[in-house]
């Protein structure tokens, strides 16, 4: 049986990642249930494809995508990675990950979604929908409460003022400009 993604769209901030996570424990839609092979690996990770897991249920200790090594920095609360090993003509269909842990009643929920610089580049100039059909969901009070650690305001959008005139390819690998100052708001 193949693994399929949680959800599909674009992660703007941590409340769209606490709607997944809350649409997962209500049942709308589903966490992943353990770690991913190399086979589903092709069906499960492309651009826009959102995965959660709980750490301690699915028995997934380290996230592995099956993809190239990734170029790793912190955005806002996020942990960003960038494919590497692709030449400079690759670079709008790279492969960009970015993920999150959430908690909620002791339970360690990693967010993990995937999309390319293109993706991105229309999130950031004609705004995105959010993932799923999330209009139904409310956050408990708790989920919100219990997110102590995370060092942004939950409605910070990292993302916003992107531009990707902004990035380089530094040694063969996506980065930020050491000048831009483009991610911050």
């Amino acid at each position: 049986m193949n693994i399929e993604p949680t959800a599909h769209g674009f992660i703007r901030n941590a409340i769209n990642a606490l709607l997944i996570v809350e649409a997962c424990l209500q049942g709308e839609s589903f966490h992943i249930p353990r770690t991913l092979r190399p086979e589903e690996a092709r069906s499960a990770v492309y651009d826009g494809t959102i995965s959660v897991y709980e750490v301690e249920s699915s028995g997934i200790d380290e996230w592995h995508d099956h993809h190239q090594s990734y170029h790793e920095f912190r955005l806002g609360d996020f942990t960003v990675f960038c494919e590497a090993h692709m030449g400079p003509t690759y670079q709008m269909g790279r492969l960009i990950k970015q993920s999150m842990v959430l908690h909620w009643d002791g339970v360690r929920h990693h967010v993990i979604s995937y999309f390319q610089v293109g993706t991105l580049q229309r999130a950031v100039s004609e705004g995105t929908e959010a993932p799923l059909d999330l209009d139904q969901i409310i956050i408990p009070d708790g989920l919100l409460e219990e997110q102590r650690h995370i060092r942004h305001s939950v409605a910070y959008r990292p993302w916003l003022g992107w531009r990707a005139e902004h990035w380089t390819l530094q040694n063969g690998l996506f980065a930020q400009r050491p000048d831009s100052e483009s991610c911050r708001e």
